[in-house]
C-alpha cells in the first residue's frame, strides 16, 4: 500500500473519495486500474535477473521504492557499504535527505536497522544470495514463509510479503495451498467487518465458514478479472488477500483508489536525478490517467450502496474526513445529496464503465 511504497504521505488530490462498502466492486476496480499492486507492475518491467534480486532485499529492508531502486545499482560489497549507510541514517541520501523506510518499516531505524544490515552482509556475500536461499526448498507458502523468518528482523507480516512478491515478480510459483496462511490479522478483519454487517450474500453463525466462504465468493465475483502483474491469470489468494486488506482501510477512510500509483510516483521523484533504475521504475508505473478515468464509474456504483443492503454510513464518515477543512459544519449536509444524486446516475454500469476505460487507454 501507499506507505509500503515510499514512506511518505502526500495529499492524493484528485482521487476517488466516495467509499464503496461493496467488496467486489472496490476490487474490480483495482484490478482496472492496476492500483492492486503497482509496485509490481512496474518492477517486471525494470529490473532483471541479479538486479532484480538486489532490489527485492533492498525493498524489503526499507520498503521505498526510490531507495531500493539506488541501492541494486550497486554489487557485492558496495550494495552492503550503501545498505549500511541507509541503515545507520547518519550520511544523507543523495538529494540531501534522510533515508526513508515506508509506514510498514517504520521500526526499521536506529540499532535495528544496523544490527539487521550487519546480520545479512555476515551471512550473504551477495544479497542476490538471500534470493537463492529464499528459493532453495518446497514452494508451498508455509516453507517459503518459514525461510523468510529465518531474517533478522523479519516478522510474520513482512515474510508473507516476501512470499507474495517471489510469487509475483520472480516466476518462481508458491504452492498457494493453505487458504488459513492468508487469513491473517488484517484480511481477517475485512472480511469479519464485512459478514457482520450483512455485506456479504451468505449467512452462517460461524467466523471460521464465513472466513472461507468470504475467499470463495470473492474469486468467484472477480472472474473476470485478470491480475495486473501476471498477465492472463485470474485472480489468486495473494491478489485477493490484497483487495480484503486495501478496502479495509478504504472503508475506514484512509484509501481511495489510486493513492499507492500517487505515492510511488511521488516517492520516486527525489531519487530520479541520481538513479537512472528509479526513472526507468516511474516510467513504468501504471498511469494515474486509469484511475481518473474510473473515478466516475466507482462514484456511480457508490450510489447503490442503499440498494445493495450496505450501510451507507462510512461514506458520510469519509465525507466529513476529507472535507473538514473547508471549516463549514454544514458542508457535508449542503454537499452530499447533490454528490449523491450525481453518482446515482450509473449504478448499474460500473462493470461496463470500468471495463471501457481499457479500449480508450488503447485508442
Amino acid at each position: 500500500m501507499a506507505g509500503e511504497a515510499n514512506g511518505t504521505a502526500p495529499a492524493c488530490r484528485g482521487l476517488i473519495r466516495e467509499v464503496e462498502p461493496r467488496v467486489d466492486v472496490f476490487g474490480r476496480v483495482l484490478f482496472r486500474t492496476q492500483d492492486l499492486d503497482p509496485i509490481y507492475v512496474a518492477l517486471l518491467k525494470t529490473a532483471r535477473d541479479d538486479q532484480l534480486h538486489r532490489w527485492l532485499v533492498a525493498y524489503w529492508l526499507f520498503y521505498n521504492a526510490g531507495a531500493a531502486s539506488w541501492l541494486s545499482e550497486r554489487e557485492g560489497k558496495d550494495f552492503w557499504d550503501a545498505l549500511m549507510v541507509a541503515a545507520k541514517n547518519e550520511t544523507p541520501t543523495p538529494f540531501n535527505s534522510r533515508w526513508p523506510r515506508g509506514a510498514e518499516r517504520r521500526h526499521f531505524r536506529g540499532a535495528a536497522a544496523v544490527s539487521a544490515g550487519d546480520a545479512l552482509q555476515r551471512r550473504y556475500a551477495r544479497p542476490e544470495d538471500m534470493v537463492a536461499f529464499l528459493l532453495d526448498g518446497p514452494m508451498d507458502i508455509r516453507s517459503v514463509i518459514a525461510r523468510a523468518r529465518r531474517h533478522h528482523q523479519v516478522g510474520s507480516w513482512l515474510a508473507f510479503k516476501i512470499t507474495d512478491m517471489i510469487d509475483a515478480v520472480l516466476g518462481a510459483e508458491v504452492k498457494q495451498d493453505d487458504l488459513t496462511t492468508f487469513l491473517y490479522d488484517t484480511p481477517r478483519q475485512s472480511i469479519i467487518e464485512n459478514w457482520q454487517v450483512g455485506r456479504l450474500p451468505f449467512t452462517t453463525n460461524d467466523e471460521a465458514t464465513a472466513l472461507t466462504k468470504a475467499m470463495f465468493w470473492l474469486a468467484e465475483e472477480l472472474n473476470d478479472c485478470v491480475i495486473p502483474h501476471k498477465p492472463g491469470q485470474r485472480p489468486d489468494w495473494f491478489s485477493l488477500e490484497t483487495v480484503w486488506c486495501k478496502h479495509l482501510s478504504h472503508v475506514h477512510g484512509h484509501y481511495p483508489v489510486g493513492k499507492d500509483i500517487r505515492e510511488i510516483q511521488h516517492g520516486l521523484e527525489p531519487w530520479l536525478e541520481s538513479s537512472p533504475t528509479a526513472k526507468r521504475f516511474l516510467g513504468a508505473m501504471p498511469t494515474a490517467r486509469k484511475v481518473d478515468m474510473c473515478a466516475a464509474a466507482l462514484r456511480a456504483a457508490a450510489s447503490g450502496n442503499k440498494k445493495a443492503g450496505a450501510d451507507p454510513l462510512p461514506i458520510y464518515r469519509f465525507w466529513d474526513r476529507t472535507h473538514g477543512e473547508h471549516g463549514d459544519p454544514d458542508y457535508r449536509t449542503n454537499n452530499m445529496p447533490k454528490a449523491r444524486k450525481t453518482a446515482a446516475r450509473d449504478d448499474a454500469g460500473l462493470r461496463e464503465n470500468v471495463a471501457g476505460t481499457d479500449k480508450e487507454e488503447k485508442d
